[in-house]
């Protein structure tokens, strides 16, 4: 049996809590949708609250946000504004409800990447635990169009394909070439096996995909080595 991923440009949800960073999240955004479709890219407002403070104490910091938010979704027409706006000290349940119910077949849930794992009070961490749609996490970038070679790591799994997915949708927009590694036991011939078994359509299918290779051992030591000629990774 093969595995198979729908190929097809994402509607992303995007959690804002600060207009400073909204520029790069709204571009790494655009990469993974198609271009100019209206409304690609819903903007939920998101006012962190600290813990023991009333949600009262966020109203301004909210209003303001969301001000600049409209202003931010008038200028560019891929981004729609949710009517939502959350404010909590305890944002996740929140957000996620709203993706619940704004959520389709190709709606993507993008939250940036930061060292400590956290945004907006959200661990991001457990957020992956129980996602409520398709969900990345994602290190912002201005341009795409330095990006020339993707590197995809696999191992199989339930999120293999969107992870192909996604690759291939930030390829196509960045004219980029994929590598499909395939980390693997050395003594696990048969996982070996149906790891190329399952990508084996998509790989043929789509000519992004240029590279193959195959790990054995440490995966961490043989990605940090693919990616000095790599400028993007999706794990």
């Amino acid at each position: 049996m093969t595995m198979e991923t729908s190929a097809q440009p994402f509607n992303v949800l995007l959690p804002i809590d600060a207009i400073g960073p909204a520029d790069l999240l709204v571009a790494t955004a655009a990469s993974l949708c198609p271009p100019n479709v209206p409304g690609a890219i819903r903007v939920l407002g998101l006012t962190h609250v600290d813990e023991g403070q009333p949600l009262s104490s966020g109203a301004r910091a909210a209003q303001q946000l969301n001000e600049q938010l409209q202003a931010l979704s008038g200028a560019n027409p891929a981004i729609s504004l949710l009517p939502e706006r959350v404010v909590a000290s305890h944002p996740w349940q929140a957000v996620s409800d709203i993706a619940r119910e704004h959520s389709n077949v190709n709606t993507l849930l993008l939250l940036p990447w930061s060292q400590d794992q956290k945004y907006a009070g959200i661990d991001v961490r457990s957020a992956l635990e129980a996602p409520p749609c398709d969900m990345a996490i994602v290190s912002p970038i201005r341009s795409n169009k330095r990006i020339k070679r993707i590197l995809l790591p696999v191992r199989g799994g339930s999120f293999a394909a969107l992870g192909a997915n996604i690759a291939l949708q930030l390829a196509r927009q960045a004219g980029a070439s994929i590598t499909l590694m395939h980390v693997h036991d050395a003594k696990d011939t048969t996982s070996r096996s149906s790891i190329r078994r399952d990508f084996s359509q998509i790989y043929s299918s789509h000519p992004e995909f240029s590279d193959h290779v195959h790990v054995s051992g440490d995966p961490i030591r043989a990605i940090r080595r693919e990616m000095r000629t790599h400028q993007a990774i999706i794990v």
